[in-house]
């Protein structure tokens, strides 16, 4: 049985040798042809059944072909996940901040493509040719500079104090900088902004200018 076994190939498993033996079953190491050319130790009957085929590479890459999981509640700019619909590729029931629902694929999520039922758009296009006097470009305006701040705080893993922020799930809500703005209003002199709630999110309500030496 053991010669038989040795050398055969189940899925992305060969067969190199027997391995372990409790009381009901044999186990048997075997090298997986992924990159990694990993080695585990396997049930036979797992293996002949076909219930196991690789290292646990197979099914990592048929999740990442699909997308990733998101869980009730998670927000994707102006929608946040009601559930996951069923299917051959995620797709997810989402509510807008404005009240109406819609359903988007995962990968949309993920990339950024949706952020809303279509609202953010028809919003931005009313407010495109008011002019707020800032300079996004220069970022001299203080404003700007906090929106552009708080926003990499939130959503750059690569600034020195990400992990204090988005590392541990505060969310910047904004979807624009006129968004934003028409929250915070003016910067008074000597005044900084920050969160009303330190553990809250960067969003509308949570939001105020302090002065600066404020304990």
């Amino acid at each position: 049985m053991a010669k038989e076994m040795v050398g055969k190939k189940f899925g992305r498993l060969c067969v190199l040798s027997r391995g372990r033996r409790d009381s009901k079953h044999l186990w048997w190491k075997c090298r997986c042809s992924c990159p990694k050319k990993t080695v585990t130790e396997t049930r036979g009957d797992h293996l002949r059944l076909g219930a196991i085929r690789s290292c646990g590479c197979l099914q990592r890459e048929v999740t990442s072909a699909r997308g990733h999981h998101y869980e009730r509640g998670k927000r994707f700019g102006r929608l946040t996940v009601v559930k996951e619909l069923a299917g051959k590729h995620r797709r997810y029931f989402c509510k807008c901040r404005c009240g109406d629902y819609v359903t988007v694929k995962g990968r949309n999520l993920a990339s950024g493509e949706t952020k809303s039922c279509g609202c953010w758009y028809r919003d931005s296009r009313k407010t495109a040719n008011l002019r707020h006097g800032m300079s996004p470009s220069t970022h001299k305006e203080p404003e700007y500079s906090a929106y552009h701040r708080e926003k990499s705080l939130c959503r750059n893993p690569l600034i020195k104090h990400f992990k204090y922020y988005g590392g541990r799930g505060i969310e910047f809500r904004f979807d624009s900088f006129s968004e934003f703005y028409a929250v915070v209003g003016n910067k008074p002199p000597g005044c900084w902004l920050m969160r009303i709630d330190r553990d809250g999110h960067f969003e509308s309500g949570n939001l105020e200018w302090v002065p600066r030496n404020r304990k």
